[in-house]
């Protein structure tokens, strides 16, 4: 069982492997079955959920990526739910529309999540360059020692 953050990510790169597979399939019959149409809308139900998993992901943005989450997860959630109408219809064209136009909600925000690991990428080598500073002050000491200047014997600096 994968822990949180992973199995909702994990949970949105299925949907959106499986969003994408509906149109192939929808688009290479040749009729439509009832069935299908039914199917067609019980899967925008489960896909609106995906929602919830977005959300959470998008927990951990800051600033402008909070705000373009936030906007692209209510765009998508009002999409999903105009996409039943063409499905009730049985208009394929116009699910297609919808369709595209929901993939592209969903690439962008896993766009933020690819980001995301830019971020902490950036944020490790910040915290290397700290260790580095740290690690230059221990060799000053340690060569100080090694001179003999105890760092007892330095004035202090504070104030009584």
């Amino acid at each position: 069982m994968l822990p949180a953050g992973a199995k909702q990510e994990e949970r949105l790169r299925k949907g959106i492997d499986a969003w994408k597979n509906l149109a192939t399939k929808l688009t290479t019959m040749g009729e439509i079955s009832e069935d299908e149409w039914t199917n067609t809308q019980g899967f925008l139900r489960r896909l609106y959920s995906l929602n919830d998993d977005m959300t959470y992901l998008a927990r951990g943005f800051r600033g402008d990526k909070k705000k373009t989450s936030d906007k692209i997860i209510t765009t998508f959630k009002k999409q999903v739910k105009l996409a039943d109408k063409p499905v009730k219809a049985k208009e394929l064209d116009r699910f297609m529309v919808f369709h595209k136009e929901i993939t592209g909600y969903l690439l962008d925000f896993t766009g933020l999540l690819s980001d995301a690991t830019e971020d902490l990428v950036a944020e490790g080598e910040e915290g290397r360059e700290e260790e580095r500073e740290e690690e230059s002050s221990r060799e000053r000491t340690e060569r100080q020692r090694a001179r003999g200047c105890p760092l007892s014997d330095r004035k202090s600096t504070r104030l009584n």
